[in-house]
């Protein structure tokens, strides 16, 4: 595990490079993410991660105004959550063993 992170790590800091891909330095997160009932940790299930340049720093909100439900999953429901980090707030959380959505 700890090769897949120095390979992640090794990775991310390449891309994120000024001039490598672009000139940015945040990322605008749109995450997915499940929730069980009884469970207060959300699951991720899908993020999107765009590179921009000269973001400027918003406040981390839901998307969706009611829990979403998904027919089929009986217990579960789903949300879809936005946030802005700057690229050293992004690496930074890579290295975390877990990242709450209530980090951003």
């Amino acid at each position: 595990m700890a090769d897949q992170s120095a390979e992640f790590l090794s990775q991310f800091d390449l891309l994120s490079s000024p001039g490598t891909v672009g000139l940015f330095d945040h990322f605008e997160m749109v995450e997915v993410v499940a929730f069980r009932d009884g469970c207060p940790a959300p699951t991720n299930v899908f993020t999107i991660a765009v590179g921009l340049e000269n973001g400027n720093p918003c406040k981390a909100k839901w998307l969706n105004d009611k829990r979403i439900r998904i027919v089929g999953l009986k217990d579960q429901f789903c949300g879809i959550y936005r946030s802005l980090l700057r690229v050293d707030d992004l690496r930074a959380l890579s290295l975390a063993p877990f990242c709450p959505i209530s980090a951003g």
